[in-house]
């Protein structure tokens, strides 16, 4: 078993583990080891999160392990979430915490929605998102490429809330 999926499976069998608050992931050696150097193991969460035989709550772990990856590198994890979609290998809470985790986790989505890579993307989850029904979803994508979110951060940022920069 290689290292990345070792840690994410010590990290999901803690009993004290609650993902609906996901700072507690930061209490885990095994979840630092992976937030600190994530493009050593970009390729490894990627194969991870998109093979439907492992449990959903290890993706999900997994998929916020990775949120420190630099832009470019998580504009390519996104590409391969989105792909994953599509095909059926991911499902709409696992590409949603990948794509739009919680702010205090990462914005890299929302800072960078206008860059015209990220922003066709975008719209591509958007459209496969309306063609299943998950209006909750589409929402908070209108809300991205509209760039209100963007003014949200910024709202947050600008109050002390929330990091100057996500990255």
């Amino acid at each position: 078993m290689e290292l990345f999926q070792s840690n994410i499976e010590t990290i999901s069998n803690s009993s004290s583990l609650d993902l609906e608050v996901p700072d507690g992931l930061f209490s885990y050696a095994e979840f630092r080891a992976i937030w600190e150097k994530p493009e050593q193991f970009r390729e490894a969460a990627l194969r991870y999160i998109t093979n439907p035989e492992h449990p959903e709550r290890n993706r999900l772990i997994a998929a916020y392990a990775v949120q420190k990856l630099p832009v470019d590198e998580y504009f390519s994890f996104c590409e391969g979430i989105y792909e994953a979609y599509r095909s059926g290998t991911v499902n709409e809470p696992i590409l949603q915490k990948a794509m739009f985790p919680v702010y205090n986790f990462d914005t890299k989505t929302v800072d960078n929605y206008a860059r015209s890579d990220f922003n066709d993307l975008l719209v591509k989850v958007r459209m496969e998102l309306e063609r299943r029904g998950q209006a909750t979803l589409v929402k908070r994508v209108d809300g991205v490429l509209s760039g209100k979110a963007a003014q949200d951060v910024k709202r947050l940022r600008d109050m002390g809330q929330l990091p100057p920069t996500g990255g």
